[in-house]
């Protein structure tokens, strides 16, 4: 049986980050939102920031109201202005892809900033992409690395695997095998179904480790798990040459 067996150097999160209230639970809407519209918009008046926030995710959304981007970077603004990450957060990917306000990648560094400085580790992962990219900032693999790690240490799986790779490649730092195999098994501890296959490959090959069969077969696997035909494919190869 041929094959050609390498590891993957797919980049994750090609584009940043999603919004919060997309794909994490952070966001804890208020019951009985029907009825409770006209005392949000009082409270946010009056300073609310839970209130500011979940109106600018309902504009954004166009949940309950009409969708209304401008809004929505309206009230996020009030509740980022006394301080909330999530709000901050979301600003910057607004002012990233240009809803609601004019496209201005400098101003999204400064809300990811604000955010990763109150450890939200999404915030601390799209300001490494600005930097591996250069939007809005000199492209720098070193600061790159350094947001990375930021958002890996606090357990962001596609950070885990992105500094992993970095360290495979030497990119922004000298090349560490070893440290490139714990951060892409950490990932896949996460389910990172790239970061499983690149730990079999490197078991497999004994790259940054002693050449371990068995422990390459359980990370195939699991990458075959997560629908990875490369990761059923040296699963299969390592049970029928075994």
């Amino acid at each position: 049986m041929q094959r050609s067996l390498g590891l993957f150097f797919v980049i994750a999160g090609c584009s940043f980050a999603s919004t919060v209230m997309a794909d994490t639970d952070i966001i804890v809407f208020p019951n009985k939102l029907n009825t409770d519209l006209i005392k949000m918009h009082k409270e946010a008046e009056q300073g609310s920031i839970k209130d500011q926030f979940n109106l600018g995710v309902l504009y954004l959304e166009g949940k309950q109201v009409p969708k209304d981007d401008k809004k929505a970077v309206e009230y996020f603004q009030r509740a980022a202005q006394q301080g909330d990450a999530q709000a901050q957060y979301n600003l910057g990917l607004m002012y990233v892809d240009g809803k609601g306000v004019s496209k201005d990648y400098a101003k999204a560094i400064q809300y990811f900033q604000m955010a990763a400085y109150q450890y939200m580790p999404q915030a601390d992962f799209n300001l490494a992409r600005m930097y591996d990219r250069g939007l809005g900032v000199p492209q720098n693999d070193q600061r790159a690395a350094l947001w990375y790690k930021r958002a890996a240490e606090q357990g962001l799986p596609e950070a885990q695997y992105n500094l992993a790779l970095m360290n495979y490649k030497g990119q922004g730092m000298p090349v560490d095998y070893r440290e490139a195999l714990n951060l892409f098994k950490k990932a896949a501890k996460k389910n990172h179904v790239d970061a499983a296959y690149n730990s079999g490959f490197m078991y497999e090959e004994g790259v940054g480790v002693s050449a371990d069969k068995e422990k390459a077969k359980l990370y195939f696997k699991q990458a075959c798990d997560l629908k990875s035909q490369d990761g059923c494919r040296e699963y299969n190869f390592l049970i029928q040459n075994n």
